[in-house]
């Protein structure tokens, strides 16, 4: 008989952290089924009709990208730098954390287990209790309306991002070319000598890769 029982036991042992690993589902499997989350519809809907938009988000495994605006010590604070109503809090593993800085622009996957609101801070909060990190880096397209220089080092100007290739690369391009850049991208809204009619880039892509022409 106690052999018996300790044979459960261990059986119990066994099967258990089996059980947990299941009730976890990877990175992969999240990409597998995830859509993607935008700031702006989310944020329309919670506006209109919180409950119902609530009832209808939470639960769900979503693709979010956004930039970093801070890294706590279990988890990261995503949302537009000078706030837009709306943070998703993502809960990554400690060496996912590590690799973040304040400004980047990331992408996560993860289901959006609660929302809440803030009241103190007028803010809604998505919390993703499981995600992962995606990519850290992005992909910009468009029509160069701009070529200059931020602190010191050329640059092309797609939309509001500050694209900066290597000076041979740049030196091929003209304004008005329509171009795909692939790199990492950081929030800077530092001013800097230009035209006084348009407004500096706030997003930097700095060590930037020219994927099409």
């Amino acid at each position: 008989m106690k052999r018996l029982i300790a044979l459960c036991l261990a059986t119990a042992l066994i099967l258990f952290p089996t059980a947990c690993s299941r009730s976890v589902p990877t990175k992969e499997d999240m990409l597998d089924t995830a859509v993607k989350l935008v700031n702006y519809e989310l944020l329309g809907a919670l506006e209109l009709d919180p409950i119902q938009s609530i009832d209808f988000y939470a639960g769900k495994l979503y693709i979010y990208s956004e930039c970093v605006k801070q890294v706590l010590t279990d988890h990261v604070v995503l949302d537009y730098p000078a706030g837009s109503g709306l943070e998703v809090h993502a809960c990554l593993s400690q060496e996912e954390l590590n690799s973040l800085r304040t400004g980047m622009f990331v992408t996560v996957v993860g289901s959006a287990d609660n929302i809440l609101y803030d009241k103190d801070r007028l803010v809604y909060i998505v919390e993703m209790k499981t995600a992962y990190l995606v990519r850290t880096t992005s992909v910009v397209s468009g029509t160069i309306t701009q070529k200059s220089t931020k602190n010191g080092l050329p640059f092309c100007r797609v939309g509001g991002t500050a694209v900066f290739l290597p000076s041979d690369v740049l030196d091929t391009l003209q304004v008005g070319d329509s171009i795909t850049a692939e790199g990492a991208i950081t929030y800077d809204d530092t001013p800097f000598p230009g035209p006084p009619d348009i407004a500096p880039p706030e997003w930097d892509m700095k060590g930037a890769v020219l994927a099409e022409k």
